[in-house]
């Protein structure tokens, strides 16, 4: 396999005609067309890959170990301490009730540097184990740094003219008892809301709206709200994705004023963490927003997660939703 690659576990679906929830290796090479793999950061330009010779289970495991070279240093430290980031959460709530805002996601960077060496591909591996339903994928690009992640969240799945996509918001411990508390009910139902008003902004019809329900994701779970509908002919899947992204669930809501407060105040770049990924072939296509994610250097391991804050927010909680979010993935790496 050549150098460039990405690893994928899609759970319950066939992936590119193999068996249900087996990983799969494809080789990422200069643009094409037929099978293509899209990455897009959460801010700036995205690229567009052929897929290329590809592996199947144990094989795609050993390819990838073989073909994951040297990489460069990680730049960037921890972008936020607790005082740090339970400050920024502030600050967004502030802005929700002084009506600037409805809802801004805000996040934080977390660097560490193992004490000893550790292998990607089993990382991959313990993070399909503790993620069983996520998207869990390891992508390597000769030069850059290596980034991989278990994503709970579709951003948009397409078979010829139906679409499928969910809104997921609203964070608890897994198997928590009891209601829903009214910030995380009123934050799905905003993100809720405006994916479907973009998705009819964009040309769907007959959309179908399917929640919420909750979707676990590790060590938390989720509200989620599945949303269908109809696409027009001309419809791109790539286009569709970047129209769609950053849903409110990454971004915030007005998305503008959203935008603007997290280059003002979030204070790190978060490069492929809240961006999305996933691959297209003709009319079906399957992209997902990357979450649960973590960036691999030479020397460090950066690890990503934020939480939608609203006029309701409590500094302290969205404090505790990032370290849980943040454990599974520690435990990919130092567990072992």
């Amino acid at each position: 396999m050549k150098t460039s690659f990405v690893l994928l576990r899609e759970p319950g679906q066939p992936l590119w005609g193999a068996p249900l929830e087996t990983p799969v290796a494809g080789a990422l090479e200069g643009n094409g067309s037929g099978s293509l793999f899209h990455v897009h950061p959460f801010n700036g330009p995205g690229a567009v890959y052929a897929l290329g010779h590809r592996f199947e289970g144990a094989e795609a495991l050993t390819q990838a170990r073989a073909a994951h070279r040297e990489l460069p240093p990680l730049e960037g430290i921890t972008s936020h301490d607790e005082s740090s980031y339970k400050l920024l959460v502030q600050r967004a709530v502030d802005a929700c009730r002084d009506g600037a805002l409805t809802k801004v996601v805000t996040s934080r960077r977390v660097v560490h540097t193992p004490e000893s060496a550790y292998d990607s591909v089993d990382a991959f591996a313990a993070l399909c184990e503790r993620y069983p339903d996520a998207m869990v994928y390891l992508l390597y690009r000769e030069g850059q740094t290596t980034w991989m992640g278990a994503s709970p969240e579709w951003l948009l799945h397409r078979e010829g003219s139906h679409l499928r996509t969910m809104s997921l918001a609203g964070t608890r411990p897994a198997g928590a008892l009891g209601h829903w508390g009214a910030k995380e009910k009123e934050e799905q139902d905003l993100v809720t809301q405006d994916i479907a008003y973009m998705l009819r902004a964009l040309g769907a019809t007959d959309l179908t709206v399917d929640g919420p329900h909750v979707r676990s994701a590790g060590p938390v779970e989720h509200l989620c709200t599945w949303i269908e509908g109809t696409l027009p002919p001309q419809a791109s899947s790539w286009s569709l994705a970047q129209s769609l992204h950053p849903t409110p669930a990454v971004g915030g809501l007005p998305r503008a004023r959203a935008s603007a407060f997290l280059k003002a105040h979030e204070g790190y770049p978060r490069g492929l963490y809240a961006g999305y990924m996933g691959w297209s072939t003709g009319s079906t296509a399957r992209f997902y927003v990357n979450l649960r994610c973590m960036e691999v250097g030479a020397q460090a391991v950066a690890l990503y997660a934020g939480g939608g804050i609203t006029a309701q927010s409590d500094p302290q909680r969205e404090w505790e939703e990032t370290e849980a979010k943040l454990q599974t993935l520690r435990s990919a790496i130092f567990a072992r």
